[in-house]
């Protein structure tokens, strides 16, 4: 009934408007039911007749503007109903805070705009005749800001004058000043208008007056002509979506340039605004970012060049105190703080002595030195940049004052240590702005010391260890830090002493039995390492201990460890957990100062010193380490780990070296491709010699076999990154007894097919021998469709036309006709060609038995060879060992089928 009397178009307004007054007399209970069914359903009078309810049950007025605000209807009417409110202006400032955009939807409404225009004029006279608290002020400022750059309301001179007059007057606080400035830009058209001269005094008081962030921000915007940012500005400071006109912003901006504030005075101002304050406190805020916004935009628009100003101080100052969450836009501050450090003389470089005094070896990785070792790694990125830059129209020359960070320093830092800080769980969202440009740096510069073994190693000690923490006040906790420990392997009193002494340092104040004390120092080191070979169990629980180190009191260790421990594992009857763990305990200190462990390591195994940069340049030094290195499979795995790495950093420097070279000589004439090749040989030379390091037919279980393993699977991941690397193995050749060991061990040979056929074509006879040779073992180890493919069309022919040349030769020893020794080779090398080709015809054994199917095209000519004539011992016996491989295929030919032999 209530819906019919409501929506009902026939009856009268004022009769409806009766009718439902009295209804609510009677049932005031149904107030909210009439309203709701009027909001349901608006008709031509419905904004009359709400506006009317409100009048006659004031009671109510509350409920019905508080619906009509949730809804976004008939705004003008919940404005009326606080017309006659002490607090209207509150209530309008609350709606705008709330969401400005639902006045968009009656932004045409006439009633709406006068119901605006009453709130104004009541605005002014409260300005006018009042003395606001602070708080009010900025009400007012905020309101006035809407009411011409939102709401587009025209101020009349008197208003003008109102408005110039609040914002001249004194002691106001810096939001008060902000809200000011944004006041006057915001009426900046209409005031400029009423007296263009009294407005510019008003700015010119604020601007003098007002340190804060907001007035730089324009100022610079003005200077570098981003009017639209202006408008950002004012929106983010006031919360009011603002509209202002590109006239007047054109006109501000000539305002500022000509009349306000010049360039080097922002730049002056900036570095003395809250040097410390830096932190952005709310989220993406321009007005809230405090001064590294400013800072960022001045370096942005080269007002610190122009002027002459130096920020160095401000920038290293800034580095040292600014503490996480970090402003997004930070890491992008200190890159073009050194683009332009780089470029003009203006600026100076944050001194070597600096860094390295932030740098204190052992101290724990803080904020500081994260985003510190960022600006150095991105200098020097920069530096060697634009050091080897081609000339053109846009080159500059890199600032004079500017060096290298050198390598001494590069190597005291804890790159590692800084890693593992910024990935640690609590931290990567604090350094999420920096983490992936100092990643990629470090990938750049340092690649060695970011493989992919390194990472697995260290992820695989973090699954086993609990890395201690002393702070750590949990019994519970403390004995998870050793879990680890096994009783069968640590005798129960170091246990005891360990989580004894762990417990003193987490305030535990229990009496500790002086055998129980067993406390982690050099001498304790240097005294059980020594009689590891005598009492093992001691050694193996303060190698577990210090595996499970925090890495910064570990790293005070390291120099204790590596001269002490390293050169005894290399004696006999070294205990096998000893070793092992000697493995673990370098790869934990491998996470934590990987240059400065591989230099100590190779000195302490080498007879005569060598620094690190000789070790980057010929890093095939290496294999000049004492030979019980290659001798004991867990040393070896150091030893490859090490070699990897080093190789890893040759290249790295060369093409460093290279190009700046290059930058600096034009004349150069070593091309990259002369470096590509000359870098592919010395790694070549590298698997070269590892290969040698193998022991044929060692025993898998032996340490021979063991060294095997460990180096095929080295060189297969070269050759799984450079097939060229594999042919230049492959054509320089190594001893035949070894093709077993790599055909077996590495995973990669079967590319070796691809280039058998340029390997055979070769003039050099060994090679062509180690080519048969080779190929017939891999067809055993994959007999597939193309290896058999390749036996039938090069290989078998081949095989037979360097075993026909065996005819010519006589068995070893007499030549044929004496008197003509003089025309034919010297008799050695007769002897080796003799002894090279008798390969070949053993190599057909390995062909018959990868693909027995073609017997019938060997057995013809292996017999015809056989009763040629010779009388040498080995040529018989070759010949007859084939023969007998071909009887036994005839005879067993189950025994050798093979999925390849149908095919043709």
């Amino acid at each position: 009934m209530l819906q019919d009397l409501v929506t009902n178009q026939t009856k009268h307004y004022t009769f409806k408007l009766s009718l439902i007054t009295d209804i609510l007399h009677l049932l005031p209970f149904l107030f909210d039911e009439i309203v709701t069914a009027i909001l349901d359903n608006p008709g031509p009078d419905s904004a009359l007749l709400l506006k009317n309810l409100a009048t006659r049950f004031p009671q109510h007025a509350l409920m019905l503007r508080n619906l009509l605000i949730q809804k976004g209807i008939y705004l003008h009417v919940a404005l009326e109903t606080a017309l006659g409110d002490s607090n209207r202006m509150v209530f309008l400032n609350a709606i705008l805070s709330r969401d400005s955009s639902i006045f968009s939807k009656d932004a045409g409404n006439a009633d709406l705009i006068e119901t605006l225009n009453e709130y104004k004029r009541h605005l002014f006279y409260l300005v006018t005749n009042s003395k606001p608290t602070v708080s009010t002020q900025c009400v007012y400022m905020r309101l006035i800001c809407a009411f011409v750059g939102y709401f587009r309301l025209v101020l009349t001179n008197q208003e003008c004058e109102s408005v110039l007059a609040f914002v001249a007057a004194g002691g106001s606080t810096e939001r008060i000043s902000k809200l000011k400035l944004c006041a006057l830009i915001t009426c900046g058209d209409q005031l400029m208008v009423y007296s263009q001269q009294k407005y510019i005094e008003c700015l010119k008081q604020i601007v003098d007056s007002d340190l804060s962030e907001v007035t730089l921000m324009i100022g610079v915007f003005c200077h570098t002509n981003q009017l639209m940012d202006i408008v950002h500005l004012v929106r983010s400071v006031t919360d009011v979506q603002v509209a202002l006109t590109p006239d007047g912003l054109s006109k501000l901006r000539l305002i500022f340039i000509n009349n306000l504030l010049k360039e080097d005075e922002i730049a002056r101002r900036s570095l003395i605004m809250r040097p410390l304050d830096l932190n952005a406190r709310d989220g993406q805020s321009l007005e809230n970012s405090s001064g590294m916004t400013v800072v960022y935009e001045l370096l942005k628009a080269g007002i610190f060049v122009r002027s002459g100003i130096d920020i160095r101080t401000w920038v290293f100052e800034s580095i040292k105190s600014y503490q996480p969450p970090y402003h997004p836009k930070y890491p992008d501050l200190i890159k073009r703080y050194i683009e332009a450090l780089l470029d003009s003389p203006t600026f100076t470089q944050i001194s070597e002595r600096e860094v390295s005094n932030c740098f204190i070896r052992g101290d724990a990785i803080t904020p500081m030195r994260v985003v510190l070792l960022f600006q150095v790694l991105h200098f020097n990125e920069r530096y060697f940049a634009k050091k080897t830059a081609p000339a053109g129209p846009d080159f500059v020359a890199v600032n004079p004052n500017c060096t290298e960070y050198t390598p001494t320093l590069m190597d005291q830092l804890p790159i590692n240590q800084v890693l593992g800080f910024i990935e640690r769980p609590e931290n990567r969202e604090a350094f999420q702005p920096f983490y992936s440009s100092l990643m990629s740096l470090v990938v750049s510069q340092f690649p060695q010391i970011v493989t992919a073994t390194a990472f697995l190693n260290a992820e695989s000690l973090a699954d086993e260890y609990v890395f201690e923490d002393y702070e750590l006040p949990s019994l519970k906790k403390i004995v998870g830090c050793f879990r680890a420990v096994r009783e069968n392997i640590i005798p129960f009193e170091y246990q005891l002493g360990i989580l004894y002494e762990s417990m003193k340092k987490s305030g535990f104040h229990g009496a500790l039995p002086p055998f129980l004390n067993f406390e982690i120092c050099d001498s304790v080191l240097v005294a059980v390492f020594r009689r590891c070979a005598e009492d093992a169990a001691t050694a193996v629980a303060c190698l577990e201990t210090l595996c499970a180190m925090d890495s910064s009191k570990l790293l005070n260790h390291l120099s204790c460890i590596v001269s002490t421990l390293f050169p005894l594992v290399l004696k006999d009857r070294i205990d096998e957990r000893i070793l092992d763990l000697f493995e673990k305990l370098f790869h934990r200190l491998d996470s934590v100062s990987p240059r400065e462990l591989w230099l100590k390591t190779v000195n302490c195994w080498l007879s005569k010193p060598v620094t690190s940069i000789e070790l980057i340049k010929k890093p095939l030094e290496l294999f000049q380490c004492d030979s019980r290195v290659f001798q004991i499979p867990t040393v070896f795995s150091v030893f490859l780990h090490m070699l990897d790495c080093y190789l890893i950093a040759s290249r790295q420097h060369y093409f460093h070296t290279f190009q700046i070279d290059v930058s600096q000589d034009k004349t150069q004439k070593l091309k990259e491709t002369h470096l590509y090749a000359l870098l592919e040989l010395q790694e070549t030379a590298a698997m070269q010699a590892l290969l040698e390091l193998c022991v044929p037919r060692a025993d898998s279980a032996s340490n021979g076999g063991k060294i095997n393993r460990a180096a095929c699977q080295f060189v297969h991941q070269r050759f799984v990154v450079s097939k060229k690397s594999m042919k230049l193995v492959h054509f320089q050749g190594y001893r035949d007894e070894l093709i077993d060991v790599t055909v077996e061990g590495i995973a990669s040979m079967h590319v070796c097919f691809e280039f058998i056929a340029e390997l055979l074509s070769q003039p050099q006879l060994e090679k062509q021998v180690f080519g048969i040779q080779l190929a017939c073992k891999l067809c055993v180890k994959y007999p597939i469709p193309n290896s058999h493919n390749l036996a039938l069309t090069i290989l078998v022919p081949k095989m037979m036309a360097l075993s026909n040349q065996i005819e010519d030769t006589v068995a070893v020893g007499i030549p044929v006709m004496p008197q003509q020794a003089v025309q034919h080779a010297s008799l050695e090398e007769r002897i080796a060609k003799n002894q090279s080709l008798l390969k070949v015809i053993d190599s057909f054994r390995y062909l018959l038995e990868a693909f027995p199917s073609i017997v019938e095209n060997v057995e013809p000519f292996v017999i015809s060879l056989r009763h040629s004539g010779q009388k040498n011992l080995a040529f018989v016996h070759t010949c007859d060992s084939v023969i007998l491989r071909i009887q036994d295929i005839r005879a067993h030919p189950s025994k050798f089928i093979k999925t390849t032999q149908t095919l043709h």
